[in-house]
């Protein structure tokens, strides 16, 4: 007998199934079942697709045993029925919410493994039952289950996935520091990158055929990739991959130094720009970005081909310079096959030939022909028309297929081949079906192709546009085998890219990392997004204001920019820029007024102290900052000093007098002359004195409410003038205290001679001359 829950589920089942489900694909993209153990959803403005697996959950060695990266795998995975149809209906459910395509992902393998794992229905479920479980996207499945009435209602408790995690001040300072790469990880990349570039001129050609013929395509994408991100901080996975076919591009307002950019497609609300490149690596990216832009236009040419495949070769090829020996074999002006193109941008030997069909011959697909030399003649492959007949046997040696497309045509690499073995189609057949597999399963949104967010590139103008036989390994399986011809998704090259730096999770895995292949540890391995932590935090060291970095990461909101800023607790000083206005009346104490626009602008703590503001996160890390003066505040590189506050300047002032007299009284000090120790202070503290006294002259000539801080790894006080929203750097010159030192002594010298009496009569009395002394 049926109770209401059961009931609900099943007229919710009979309601969906009458539903148009255009939007999903089934099994080797056919029309959806709700046996299906595996969906296809396709996004209706996109055209992304994204994959939910409807099978048994299982482990990840056994989802490597059963092939579950295919359509096709055993039965025997398959849910019961029932539950097989309610992850249909979740799929259905959660594909509309405004959620990543990962989450999807990960919100569907919750279901799947309730349902694997507890094999009672899903109204007996409870609150027992739900806290036996502890992963990702459970809960939000009991939500909609009871959402529905598929199941009773039950309080549902938040899961804690983090237990014992600790959650003091040292802790995230450390997590914070721990997000940026390690400097030996920097250097690394750099070494990798000279070796493998090291047979490329400037202009992105080989210097020789031995380099074109040892080159290691591959490694030069990561690490291509990798400098990209350092030289301006961008997401290797979302963006890199997005770069548009060009150079690199300067800018000079006249006599000015150089500022290099690329042309980047904007992110996350953030238009398209011209992203700034760090002078320093400029060489080396103008290097990568032309080898990628020569390197890469045979593949775009392709891809120009699969978009209008009726347009004319010298259409299609643009300004790519066909070889002499080549030329004279093709006419610009007539529409190429496939393989005449392939042959155009030099996928084939010049003189290569094929197996074809014998013209006298009338070929009949209902006729079965056996492998045979009788039927088949050689052909050279720039003479293949559009009605040439080839076999499409790739286990016969008259082979023409397998040849041509550079990869066998078996149900792995290409499920939706409808050739017999013993087949015969002409050469537009193949090229019609060609095309159509590499727009349903190589690429679905193609023209375009989606990096793994919602950034896209045109794959015939993308700076990275490569095939599988290239930048695969040998003998893997890879989703449209390993041809000439299938073009390599962005996503799927900068999901190599991330296995490549960071490393496998997988102890077994057989991957070597970049850092393997070129001779370092391991312990090298990086996170990319580290990468993008480490240039915000040296722009940050550099003195840019938090708006322009923002601006240069492709960020809208500059508050997200400090998640990605790890400047030690020394230098958190240098994050306080331009200052929003000030009122004009001032009726409320300057600092006051001054720590307000700090935390308003910088979202840095800001506490008042008796010289100024301390910028330092007090409560998180106690200052722990001593010098030598009164006002124990200054020369701290988290302190801010405030021109005008009249307060602080009548310290200072006093503190300067004190100091002053502090080096008179050593000065005449009889053990200054014989104490080294004594003269090291004396310069130290003299110099320390004059910057005190140059503070105090700037807090109180700068216009009020001024900005001062010191900086001490640059020697310098850097100025924001509030009312100009300018950032000045104060050099600080200092008379050379060697010489005062010098003038000092040479004053004061007359000391050696003048005579003690009692020493000298003490020396008498014992025979000896004190003169010698």
């Amino acid at each position: 007998m049926l109770n209401k829950y059961q009931k609900n589920l099943l007229n919710a089942i009979k309601k969906y199934k009458s539903y148009d489900l255009s939007q999903f694909r089934g099994p080797n993209r056919q029309a959806p079942k709700f046996d299906d153990l595996v969906w296809y959803y396709i996004d209706p403005s996109t055209k992304q697709q994204t994959r939910f697996l409807c099978s048994k959950h299982v482990g990840h060695a056994e989802a490597r045993k059963q092939g579950l990266r295919g359509d096709n795998f055993d039965k025997h995975l398959a849910l019961p029925d029932k539950f097989s149809e309610i992850i249909k209906l979740y799929i259905i459910h959660i594909v509309n919410r405004p959620v990543t395509k990962r989450y999807m992902q990960s919100l569907v393998i919750g279901a799947r493994y309730i349902l694997s794992n507890h094999s009672i229905e899903l109204y007996e479920h409870n609150i027992l039952t739900y806290k036996k479980l502890n992963r990702m996207g459970c809960r939000e499945f009991f939500s909609w289950c009871m959402s529905n009435e598929f199941m009773p209602q039950f309080h549902l408790e938040g899961i804690s996935y983090e237990k014992g995690r600790d959650r003091t001040g040292h802790t995230i300072v450390d997590v914070r520091l721990n997000k940026l790469p390690k400097e030996a990880s920097i250097l690394a990349l750099g070494a990798i990158f000279n070796d493998i570039f090291q047979g490329v001129s400037k202009d992105g050609y080989f210097k020789s055929a031995a380099t074109a013929k040892s080159f290691d395509l591959g490694g030069a994408i990561v690490v291509t990739t990798a400098l990209l991100s350092l030289a301006s901080p961008n997401r290797i996975s979302a963006e890199v991959f997005s770069l548009h076919k060009q150079k690199l591009k300067a800018f000079s307002d006249g006599n000015d130094s150089k500022v290099y950019y690329l042309d980047w497609g904007g992110s996350k609300g953030f238009g398209d720009y011209r992203n700034h490149i760090l002078s320093a690596l400029a060489p080396q990216v103008s290097k990568a970005v032309s080898f990628f832009f020569q390197y890469c236009e045979p593949y775009r040419i392709i891809c120009r081909f699969y978009e209008k495949p009726e347009t004319k070769l010298k259409d299609l090829i643009g300004d790519f310079l066909i070889k002499p020996e080549r030329l004279k074999n093709l006419s610009l002006n007539k529409i190429p096959t496939l393989f005449q193109l392939g042959y155009a941008i030099g996928l084939y030997g010049v003189d290569e030939e094929v197996y074809v069909f014998k013209k006298e011959l009338t070929p009949s697909n209902s006729i079965k022909y056996r492998m045979t030399e009788k039927y088949f003649e050689l052909k050279p492959i720039y003479s293949l028309s559009h009605d040439s007949y080839l076999s499409s046997c790739w286990q016969s040696s008259f082979s023409s297929l397998k040849k041509l497309l550079g990869q066998a045509l078996s149900r792995q690499t290409c499920p939706n081949q409808p050739f017999s073995p013993e087949e015969v189609h002409h050469v537009s057949h193949y090229q019609k079906w060609w095309i159509e597999h590499m727009k349903t399963f190589l690429i679905p949104t193609f023209p375009i192709a989606f990096t793994s967010s919602a950034n896209s590139v045109k794959m015939s103008e993308a700076l990275i546009c490569l095939p599988n036989k290239l930048v695969a390994k040998k003998n893997v399986s890879v989703s449209g085998g390993l041809s000439f011809y299938a073009i390599r998704t962005p996503k799927a090259n900068a999901e190599k890219v991330v296995r490549l730096l960071t490393g496998s999770t997988n102890k077994s895995s057989k991957i070597k990392t970049i850092w393997e292949d070129y001779g370092f540890s391991n312990e090298l391995c990086l996170k990319p997004h580290s990468l993008r932590h480490f240039a915000n935090t040296l722009a940050d060291m550099s003195n840019i204001p938090v708006e322009i970095i923002t601006a240069w990461s492709g960020r809208t909101n500059p508050d997200q920019t400090h998640t990605y800023i790890h400047t030690g607790e020394e230098e958190k000083a240098d994050r306080v820029r331009a200052i929003l206005n000030i009122p004009d009346a001032r009726k409320e104490n300057i600092k006051i007024i001054s720590a307000q626009e700090i935390i308003a602008s910088t979202n840095l703590p800001a506490t008042i102290s008796s010289t100024g503001i301390c910028t330092q996160e007090l409560n998180v890390t106690p200052c722990s900052y001593l010098n030598d003066f009164a006002s124990q505040c200054f020369m701290c590189g988290t302190a801010c000093h405030i021109a005008g506050d009249s307060d602080a300047i009548s310290l200072l002032e006093k503190d300067l007098q004190t100091q002053v007299a502090r080096l008179e009284k050593v000065n005449l000090d009889p053990r200054f002359f014989s104490s080294n120790a004594m003269r090291e202070w004396f310069k130290l503290h003299t110099r320390n004195t004059a910057i005190l006294s140059i503070l105090i002259e700037l807090m109180n000539e700068q216009p009020e409410g001024t900005v001062i801080r010191f900086s001490e790894r640059r020697f310098e006080f850097n100025i924001t003038d509030l009312q100009t929203k300018t950032l000045t750097n104060y050099n600080i010159n200092l008379p050379d205290l060697n010489n005062e030192m010098n003038v000092i002594l040479s004053k004061n010298n007359n000391s050696k001679t003048n005579k003690n009496d009692e020493l000298s009569n003490l020396l008498t009395s014992f025979g000896l001359d004190s003169g010698v002394i």
